[in-house]
């Protein structure tokens, strides 16, 4: 019974910590994974990568199976239900930590490897990247200036400039 007291009152400030945190991270998704996508299927000049954003789905997922899970502790309801959530809860906590370690290797091997093929070429030297998490990939060559910015590029692409 003191577990379950413990649980409700964590739920005081887990249900909205946990809400907002999936806000947060689907605004990231929207943000960060959808875009550059788009970029690919529509073959736009210049596209950045974030391959670290590709964490913001399964954290998504634990954001909204958490509370759903703390909620039906709390009522205390001990069925099937909960333990598929605690299941799930343990499996995508599992395959987020696996996604992170194999972020640095296979992001840098999965771009180096199909970016080429879909025509880009990469590029470190625009502006405005702010870390080496970022990857910058453009279509010509010729674009990838060393201070433009990424606006600049679509703009010459354009033949604006």
């Amino acid at each position: 019974m003191n577990n379950t007291r413990q649980i409700r009152n964590a739920l005081v400030w887990g249900l909205p910590l946990c809400l907002s945190m999936a806000f947060l991270f689907g605004w990231l998704i929207l943000d960060s994974v959808i875009p550059p996508i788009k970029q690919m299927i529509f073959s736009m000049p210049v596209i950045r990568i974030r391959p670290t954003a590709l964490l913001a789905p399964f954290a998504l997922l634990i954001s909204l199976v958490l509370p759903l899970g703390l909620v039906l502790k709390a009522v205390p309801y001990e069925g099937v239900w909960v333990k598929r959530l605690e299941a799930l809860f343990n499996f995508l906590v599992f395959l987020s930590v696996g996604v992170l370690f194999l972020i640095i290797s296979t992001s840098a091997l999965v771009q180096s490897r199909w970016m080429p093929r879909l025509g880009y070429v990469q590029c470190d030297q625009l502006q405005d990247q702010p870390s080496i998490w970022f990857t910058d990939w453009v279509r010509n060559p010729d674009w990838c200036v060393k201070g433009k910015s990424l606006e600049w590029v679509n703009d010459r692409a354009a033949g604006k400039v």
